[in-house]
């Protein structure tokens, strides 16, 4: 490893920084940076085409630090793609570590684990009924059913955070309105991470409310009368949780990510190119220049009516 300052000659780099040094990933990303770079000029035809354009350069990669994601068009691209990045990093001194990589596809599931060896060791493959866990954000092969699967992890995450706190939220001898305030500090963030870059539907942003609402009724706690009916019970922890709602607001889960979704859309002007062409991008027009051939959408084809001439 060899390093230069401007126009002076080069010098040897023999020892590193130590670690939790400032200066670590600083160096890491720019190595790391110049890597992909070069990477990315050994590739031709791979990638996914995100416009109808042929100039314009193909989606090969995302990444966050050390995290990548590497899209490909079929398991044997997305093999030759990772071990031609493997081959690379290598120059650099860096490793892929095969025990925490995942193949996606969106192929039907087998009926055993299935697994691919490469030059860098075997890695397994998760079909369209499999997810994985990439930026705190749960992946699915199956793309109808992200939205759900989505949903799904970030409401399990939510209860694993309330239930460790459940000691506080439900103690009576602290002022409820702190209780909705750390409830609304550290449950809430937990429960939306990421939805705003989710295709999500009414039904699962009820799914998000009708947690809410349960949490929060824990959290007021419930009051037994004798003799009341399940309407009256109802009503009167209506009632409660109203009153220590005035105490401390708690906007609602649903109305958060839809405004946030809002404020995404209004500022696509401003977003980098690729990210642009990426939300306006339609699979079905990208189809040929992928080298994939387009398919009719499933379902009954609609109506036309033809002239008589």
């Amino acid at each position: 490893m060899q390093g230069v300052v401007g126009t002076e000659p080069r010098f040897p780099i023999k020892r590193g920084v130590r670690q939790g040094d400032v200066l670590s990933p600083s160096l890491f990303n720019t190595v790391l940076e110049d890597a992909l770079r070069k990477w990315k000029r050994r590739l031709t035809n791979h990638g996914v085409s995100i416009v109808n354009d042929a100039e314009v350069p193909r989606l090969t990669n995302i990444r966050y630090a050390d995290d990548l994601l590497i899209f490909g068009k079929s398991k044997a691209e997305a093999i030759e793609m990772l071990e031609s990045l493997v081959t690379v990093l290598a120059e650099y001194g860096l490793s892929l570590n095969a025990a925490k990589t995942r193949i996606l596809t969106t192929d039907a599931p087998p009926d055993v684990q299935t697994h691919c060896d490469t030059t860098c060791g075997s890695i397994q493959i998760l079909h369209r009924t499999g997810t994985h866990k990439y930026l705190g954000r749960c992946l699915t092969g199956d793309l109808r059913d992200r939205g759900r699967s989505a949903v799904d992890h970030r409401i399990s995450c939510a209860w694993g955070k309330f239930k460790s706190l459940q000691k506080t939220f439900v103690n009576k001898h602290v002022d409820i309105g702190l209780r909705l305030r750390l409830f609304d500090a550290v449950v809430a963030p937990t429960a939306i991470y990421s939805l705003s870059t989710v295709p999500t539907t009414e039904y699962l942003l009820d799914r998000l409310d009708v947690t809410q609402r349960k949490m929060l009724r824990s959290i007021v706690g419930w009051l037994h009368a004798a003799g009341d009916t399940w309407e009256q019970h109802g009503h009167r922890m209506k009632l409660r949780l109203a009153r220590a709602l005035e105490r401390h607001p708690v906007a609602k889960w649903s109305d958060i990510v839809r405004e946030r979704k809002r404020k995404i859309l209004a500022t696509k002007t401003t977003l980098p190119l690729l990210v642009t062409n990426t939300l306006d991008s339609n699979p079905k027009k990208c189809a040929l220049l992928n080298g994939q051939a387009p398919y009719r959408c499933p379902g009954r084809p609609r109506t036309r009516w033809f002239e008589n001439v």
